[in-house]
């Protein structure tokens, strides 16, 4: 599957399944970068496998421009979107 940058994704396997994430980055064919404003933050994203995430269908295209400038980019930003898509237990 062919994934975007900044796309939402959920974890299909590890420790984190379940965890929904960000994209920050596609380091190539079989692994991306994941944030979640948490545990995994900005400065230190997760490496995943692409085998073991699936998309959820949103892209957030505004955060091409908050990326750009780095002093508005924070891990509160990424906490509020991804809050939206966190299953309720």
């Amino acid at each position: 599957m062919n994934f975007k940058k900044f796309e939402i994704v959920e974890s299909t396997a590890g420790r984190d399944f379940g965890n929904v994430y960000l994209i920050k980055e596609i380091l190539d064919k079989d692994y991306v970068l994941l944030i979640d404003g948490k545990r995994k933050t900005i400065s230190n994203p997760k490496k995943k496998k692409v085998k073991h995430i699936v998309s959820l269908g949103v892209v957030e295209e505004s955060l091409n421009e908050t990326f750009g400038d780095k002093s508005k980019t924070n891990d509160g930003v990424i906490r509020k979107i991804l809050k939206n898509f966190e299953k309720k237990c």
